[in-house]
């Protein structure tokens, strides 16, 4: 009897290690990103120009989409967003660090310091995605990347 109340506890503590380290094999979510409520994942499958939410977008999960920052058309920020988006348009590095630099006030009301830092420091780079600057048609895509992974993504409206 004794030995079938040992085995029935042993095999309990075995569940529940295991039940354990499952959990912490989940994907944890990006934490810095500006928003909290960050529940999507951004995906792009490298079609050009791509259809927003088919072949480019935030969806799924874990997260490192922050939720949509609507940029304005006539906000203080809406002038220097845009050149910025302009100059990391054109793939130039140099030009998109200086631009960084000279937009950060801006920039750190849409993007955590951590990433603008990364950028100036060459640890990421930032690209675009869904068109050259801000439109009423859809997001324009501010994209962090360390190397080819996505680090965080920054969906960037007008309206």
């Amino acid at each position: 009897m004794k030995t079938k109340i040992s085995f029935l506890i042993a095999t309990i503590l075995l569940f529940m290690l295991d039940a354990c380290s499952k959990k912490s094999e989940v994907a944890t979510p990006i934490s810095h990103l500006k928003s909290a409520q960050n529940t999507t994942t951004y995906h792009d499958n490298g079609k050009k120009p791509g259809v927003e939410g088919v072949d480019y977008g935030c969806w799924g999960f874990p997260a490192n989409c922050a939720e949509p920052v609507n940029i304005g058309s006539g906000g203080t920020i809406y002038g220097p967003i845009q050149n910025l988006l302009g100059v990391i348009a054109t793939g130039v590095t140099e030009d998109i660090i200086t631009a960084v630099s000279e937009y950060e006030t801006s920039l750190l009301q849409v993007v955590d310091k951590s990433y603008i830092d990364g950028i100036l420091d060459g640890t990421y780079t930032v690209s675009i995605r869904g068109g050259s600057g801000l439109s009423t048609n859809g997001p324009v895509y501010l994209v962090i990347l360390s190397g080819t992974t996505v680090v965080a993504a920054y969906p960037l409206t007008t309206s």
